[in-house]
């Protein structure tokens, strides 16, 4: 279990490492189409339409590994780790997608070891236990309700890169269309089933996606509509530091700095719906000047310089700046585009 769990973790560290460099493809149209491919090829196997084999070469062998030693347990855990089973990869394809997300290269290492222990898990208490043997579950109904449930996550994960490349208010319909459907599906296989605990279990799961899919619907509309509402003239927004510095400088106001990527779909979420927001935006025009960094490439300045300076980890990230001493004020990160407009304005007015 230990060589399994180091050797999941060394991917996640590894997912981490790349993660700015990830980025910087994923505004790449024809890179996300393939990573979408990628994960939709894992997920329709979810749902049982075609099965994942692997080469038999790459099969592991018993007598490969003998004695019983530690040494031979821990080698057979890692190469056993390195050619798992495809009916781990969707789940270990998801897990490491949002490690590269994260940016963070201790939690990359710490999720995928913890991903490994828990795989490994069950195999210590049949280890320990042969009388768990009988334990085991069987790969009745709940097994394959669980492969569906990963199969929906995939497809989401799919949605998620694709809104670096596509208008936002697409993305939202495609997510609006995409939990109506799931919660039909369910509310349609509840119709089918016999047994009581799941015909409650799919009829909740209907539920919850198909109001979700109601509140995405009034997102998207907004998000179609508000633009035309809130028309109004911008004051003008930097990409050059030390212009945006000296111009805040000449006006007596402070840095709004926001940090953001092509391939972020809460950057464009935010944008659109929180800093385009008539009222937030009058505020802001008259207490910051605005400098938007693109962090899709770490060699590019000024997110090169800046990102060093004031600790960037990822995107979104907005930081206020004084003008004169560059000292930091405030920082928002994506909870930004879960707060309402008048908490916005109030923390604006404080700079």
């Amino acid at each position: 279990t230990t060589g399994l769990s180091i050797t999941f973790a060394l991917f996640g560290l590894l997912a981490a490492f790349t993660s700015s460099k990830l980025g910087y493809f994923l505004s790449n149209p024809f890179f996300v189409v393939l990573i979408v491919a990628f994960l939709a090829y894992f997920a329709f196997s979810m749902f049982g339409l075609y099965e994942l084999y692997i080469h038999r070469f790459l099969q592991t062998r018993n007598h490969r590994f003998r004695g019983g030693s530690l040494v031979s347990s821990f080698l057979a855990g890692i190469f056993s780790g390195s050619v798992a089973s495809p009916c781990l990869s969707p789940g270990l394809v998801l897990i490491l997608t949002m490690v590269s997300a994260l940016q963070s290269k201790l939690l990359g290492f710490l999720l995928l070891f913890i991903f490994g222990f828990g795989l490994g898990l069950p195999l210590i208490i049949v280890g320990t236990f042969s009388a768990s043997l009988k334990m085991l579950p069987t790969a009745n109904t709940w097994m394959l309700e669980v492969k569906k449930l990963f199969g929906f996550m995939l497809l989401g994960t799919c949605l998620y890169y694709i809104s670096g490349i596509i208008a936002w208010y697409i993305i939202l319909m495609l997510y609006t269309t995409f939990t109506l459907c799931i919660g039909v599906y369910y509310f349609h296989s509840s119709m089918h089933t016999h047994s009581t605990l799941w015909k409650n279990i799919k009829n909740i799961l209907g539920t919850i996606f198909v109001v979700s899919s109601v509140f995405l619907c009034i997102e998207t509309i907004q998000e179609l509509y508000a633009p035309e509402l809130d028309n109004i003239v911008h004051a003008e927004e930097f990409t050059d530091f030390e212009q945006a510095r000296s111009a805040a400088q000449q006006q007596h106001k402070n840095i709004f700095v926001d940090f953001w990527a092509p391939f972020c779909s809460i950057c464009s979420g935010i944008d659109s719906s929180i800093l385009q927001n008539k009222n937030i935006r009058r505020v802001l025009d008259e207490r910051f000047v605005v400098l938007k960094v693109n962090a899709a490439n770490a060699g590019i300045e000024p997110y090169k310089t800046l990102s060093t300076q004031y600790n960037i980890k990822g995107v979104p990230t907005i930081i206020m700046l004084d003008a004169h001493t560059l000292q930091e004020l405030h920082r928002w990160h994506a909870e930004l585009y879960d707060m309402s407009p008048s908490a916005i304005i109030e923390e604006l007015k404080k700079y």
